[in-house]
């Protein structure tokens, strides 16, 4: 499979959701609830959600049922989009981000490279809530245990404000790998800035 192939489902409403967990690890410091969707076109050989690989007709769900649901928690600040892999269905998740209550903050786990997330989806990485993504494949030989689910080939970014005044933000590529756990905590913390009204 060529990375450059893949092909979103352009305008969708409906889309595939395997289901939803409530997660202290997926966000570094944070309580998040993971959305987890079904289908994935990269396929990586160490997975550990194989069993979502596949596109299953009977986890079909629309934008707004998954909305409704995840607009009811209380106890999340982020909302975590993986898989499966989210960005085969780019245009569903970016809807449901849209419609989401705007106090969440979004991360995106994605198989594919950093490069092509930020050419192939630059609109999604410009919707002012989503705040993290890690991208990359999940290679298990290189997985650090004691810090952050990821493996030394992944990279991660965080969006952070530079100036509250002007509502500048910037994305910042996280060093996950040579700082500690605390530190990570903290750079992810930095990005649950509140967005200034206009």
């Amino acid at each position: 499979m060529v990375e450059a192939d893949i092909e979103d489902f352009t305008g969708c409403s409906i889309g595939y959701v395997e289901r939803t967990n409530l997660s202290f690890i997926d966000v570094p410091g944070q309580i998040a609830t993971v959305v987890f969707v079904r289908g994935c076109s990269i396929r990586c050989p160490d997975c550990h959600n194989c069993e979502l690989q596949s596109f299953d007709e009977t986890r079909k769900t629309t934008v707004d049922e998954v909305v409704s649901k995840l607009n009811e928690l209380e106890l999340s600040q982020w909302i975590c989009f993986q898989g499966g892999e989210p960005l085969d269905q780019a245009d569903f998740v970016r809807a449901i981000i849209e419609k989401l209550k705007p106090s969440f903050k979004v991360c995106i786990y994605s198989g594919y490279n950093m490069e092509l997330v930020k050419r192939k989806h630059k609109a999604l990485l410009e919707l002012p809530n989503v705040r993290m993504v890690k991208a990359g494949k999940f290679l298990l030989k290189k997985r650090i245990y004691d810090k952050f689910l990821a493996t030394t080939n992944q990279r991660v970014i965080l969006k952070h404000q530079i100036d509250s005044n002007e509502n500048k933000i910037q994305w910042d590529e996280l060093d996950w790998i040579n700082n500690s756990k605390e530190f990570i905590e903290d750079q992810v913390n930095k990005s649950c800035y509140e967005e200034k009204k206009n």
